[in-house]
């Protein structure tokens, strides 16, 4: 395993690509587009995946007193380069595999590339931005007002009568 430095640099070079794969799969023919998913869909995240237990493993093995049982030992975990350095590859990990999944859904479901794309920016930066894929896959015209959303704050606001309730 390298260094968790050269584990970062690596993959975050990796993940760099397979998102500009990932984007630009959206205005590719199908038959181009299905080697491209399998790299970002299951490739890239299960390689990443075991960098990731490796260095957690490595980072827990530090003997930093670090863990998972308070904030206080989790700070003390990603005190530690080989549990930090984890802490990203897991977040490399899930958003290209989220990230996939929004082109697929989005394709699928007839919406523009050009609809999609804002959605896989937000994924990429944000990471928990699936609510901005719910959002634009809930309107029939691919971007619904943050009114057409499902989710709590949508409910909340239709039991207080500001918006009619989502139907089951």
């Amino acid at each position: 395993m390298p260094s968790p430095d050269r584990a970062f640099s690596i993959y975050g070079g990796v993940a760099a690509l397979s998102w500009f794969s990932l984007a630009a799969s959206l205005f590719v023919p199908d038959n181009l587009r299905v080697p491209i998913w399998a790299g970002t869909a299951l490739v890239v995240p299960v390689l990443v995946g075991l960098a990731y237990a490796l260095l957690l493993a490595q980072g827990l093995r530090a003997r930093t007193g670090g863990g998972f049982g308070s904030i206080a030992s989790v700070r003390r975990l990603f005190a530690n380069d080989a549990a930090l350095a984890a802490g990203w590859l897991h977040y490399i990990a899930f958003d290209l595999f989220v990230g996939t999944w929004v082109a697929q859904a989005g394709l699928d479901a007839d919406m523009s590339p050009l609809v999609i794309l804002p959605c896989l920016l937000l994924t990429f930066l944000r990471s928990a931005s699936l609510r901005s894929w719910l959002c634009a896959s809930s309107s029939p015209r691919g971007w619904g007002s943050p009114y057409d959303c499902p989710g709590p704050t949508a409910g909340a606001r239709a039991s207080r009568g500001t918006v009619p309730p989502l139907e089951p």
